[in-house]
């Protein structure tokens, strides 16, 4: 009888499957200020939650965004849709090229830390851009992929299954391959079931910021 179960993930980098950045061209480069697109201004107030806001800009050839999309919703559409609406106003950028330095569409993607609004701190604060290029990054927290109550009851011993996550570049999970075994066929199947129904990603990019397949190892102990 199973009396209690815990569980643990946890994940390795990895790179995208691409070539280097000098065999592909480049990726877009912001123009002016970072800072200078979004402005406390632009931001409805008070700001009650804490969370991040990822954003994928698609930008044109000349520079200017031509579209912004909604990687990982902060939890309000209204902070949501001030950042995209800023952002595309505001932020120029030096275009994508491709390898003879012709300049192509190419896609920034980056994020907005919220914080609830105080005297002392401002409501925001706008992260770094990921690096490029890049594994795929899970839209939720692994720690919540698989709970203590999905140890099947039939199995008396836990283990520890190292997954490698295959996944497509629309951000589903195309396979998952077990690559060391959690000692039991039982959970190594379940972990990767549960993974494929539960689980979704920003895809991978490559050096130009476009969204390519990647692998997202990562490790499932069970424990009862």
């Amino acid at each position: 009888m199973m009396v209690g179960s815990a569980l643990c993930i946890a994940s390795w980098a990895t790179v995208a499957r691409s070539v280097p950045e000098n065999e592909m061209g480049r990726g877009p480069r912001p123009k002016n200020d970072r800072q200078s697109w979004l402005l406390s201004a632009d931001v409805p107030q008070p700001v009650s939650i804490r969370g991040r806001t990822l954003f994928v800009l698609t930008i044109d050839p000349k520079g200017s965004v031509q579209n912004c999309e909604i990687a990982i919703s902060s939890g309000s559409n209204t902070l949501d849709e001030v950042v995209c609406r800023s952002l595309s106003a505001r932020a120029k950028f030096h275009p994508a090229q491709d390898r003879a330095g012709v300049p192509i569409t190419g896609y920034y993607h980056s994020g907005v830390f919220w914080r609830p609004t105080n005297s002392n701190n401002s409501l925001f604060v706008m992260e770094l851009e990921f690096p490029l290029p890049h594994q795929p990054i899970p839209r939720s927290d692994p720690r919540e992929w698989i709970t203590a109550k999905d140890f099947p009851a039939s199995v008396h011993y836990g283990g520890k299954a190292k997954v490698a996550i295959n996944v497509g570049a629309d951000g589903t999970v195309k396979s998952c391959d077990v690559i060391e075994t959690s000692g039991t066929s039982e959970l190594d199947g379940l972990t990767c079931r549960l993974i494929a129904a539960r689980v979704r990603f920003l895809p991978a990019r490559d050096a130009q910021g476009r969204a390519v397949e990647g692998a997202f190892p990562s490790t499932v102990t069970w424990r009862r």
